[in-house]
């Protein structure tokens, strides 16, 4: 039997035989992306901006700063005065050394790699410890409610865009909200587990090592196993540099797989360790995303301020003339600052959602190249029997989606 060629003719030419040749669709983008998996992480500006995720973000942030300003109006009573937000100053001297870590861990020479180990040290270990001596009630009290709220925000966030993503499906913020609460418990520890292993690690090894080398005897017994206190720091690094790289992966695998709190962390390091390459690239790719993403929702959150602020010369801060601001009362001054604390609280939610969008997104790419397990693919509880916190699917709101019609090719 002869095999049948494909015709080179011009589709709705005829052919020999006098049938029309079939129709050939045009070649797209699309078919050239169609095997890539980064290409899915350029649309992560438009799904953070569900309403539903910017309201559950604009949620926590203003939940943080009442318990911020509450936290600090108490610790004035007894005598403490900070300059600023307490909150913003512990996390703010943290993302400092994170960003410092980052950037001299990619250079190569002895001092910036010292100064990586340092930065890593002060992340960790440091600025914690100076925290919990100056404000021991921030860090014990505080700090603890401010990582379960956020771990709760991430894991509704993170199930609302895997839904999304994988099935094509939206999931109501209600229902959202409700996976996070449900789940709080397990967010939490998967969120903050490696931390406190890293703590209690150090902890005991800085008491050993303490009181072995305090005398001459006992020192000299220390520095003849001092390879296990290297053994030991090799493992506080691998975990600290390692949760760096596996953080952002830890609260989207519980939103994928509705696993346990050990799985999550498990998946989040293995992918961390097995594609680190891969996984900083798409680190970067979704970072400049998120760079251009707040840029562009932040000119238009601004512009809109000084276009209303010009046409009406209302006292806002940092854009009317001393005049204005000299003229206004201070109820007006106040209420207008409260007004504004609105859009730039909604740009902040933006931002944040942005953020867990593309680490879902992230973590859904980088267990089908590592697990080469499909994006569809996605754990739904079941619906006969919802566990505590679980979405049944009846609440779950599917998009519609048409299948074509089988081509008759007689």
């Amino acid at each position: 039997m002869r095999a049948i060629r494909p015709s080179t003719t011009r589709p709705g030419r005829p052919t020999v035989s006098g049938a029309p040749s079939p129709h050939r669709s045009p070649v797209l983008l699309e078919d050239f992306l169609a095997d890539l998996h980064w290409p899915r992480l350029l649309g992560a500006w438009q799904l953070a901006l569900a309403p539903g995720r910017v309201l559950i973000c604009f949620g926590l942030l203003v939940g943080l700063a009442v318990l911020d300003r509450l936290y600090a109006l108490a610790a004035g009573w007894v005598g403490t005065r900070f300059d600023g937000s307490p909150l913003l100053g512990v996390f703010g001297s943290l993302g400092g050394e994170l960003l410092a870590l980052l950037r001299n861990a990619g250079r190569v020479g002895g001092l910036t790699w010292y100064a990586a180990g340092t930065n890593a040290y002060e992340l960790f270990i440091g600025v914690p410890l100076r925290v919990l001596g100056a404000h021991w009630p921030l860090m014990l009290l505080v700090v603890p409610l401010v990582v379960v709220a956020f771990a709760i925000t991430a894991g509704a966030v993170c199930r609302s865009v895997a839904m999304q993503v994988s099935l094509g499906a939206t999931l109501p913020w209600r229902s959202a909200s409700r996976f996070g609460f449900g789940r709080a418990l397990s967010l939490s520890a998967a969120l903050a587990g490696p931390v406190l292993l890293i703590w209690l690690i150090g902890a005991i090894t800085a008491g050993v090592g303490h009181l072995l080398f305090a005398w001459n005897v006992t020192s000299v017994v220390a520095a003849v196993g001092f390879g296990l206190f290297m053994v030991v720091g090799l493992a506080l690094a691998v975990l600290s540099l390692g949760y760096v790289l596996a953080s952002p992966l830890i609260i989207p695998a519980f939103a994928c797989e509705g696993t346990d709190t050990f799985d999550a962390v498990q998946r989040g390091y293995s992918y961390a360790l097995a594609r680190p390459g891969r996984l900083v690239a798409y680190y970067l790719l979704g970072g400049a995303i998120v760079v251009v993403g707040a840029s562009v929702a932040g000119l238009v959150v601004f512009v809109a301020g000084v276009f209303v602020q010009r046409l009406t010369g209302a006292p806002m801060d940092a854009l009317a003339t001393v005049e204005q601001m000299e003229r206004a009362p201070r109820a007006s001054v106040w209420i207008i600052n409260l007004w504004l604390a609105v859009p730039i609280g909604v740009l902040a939610a933006y931002l944040l959602s942005l953020v867990l969008t593309v680490s879902t997104m992230v973590y859904l790419i980088m267990r089908r190249v590592v697990d080469g397990q499909d994006i569809g693919e996605l754990w739904v509880p079941s619906p006969e029997a919802p566990g505590v916190g679980e979405v049944a699917v009846a609440e779950v709101v599917a998009t519609e989606v048409v299948v074509p019609e089988k081509a008759d090719y007689t």
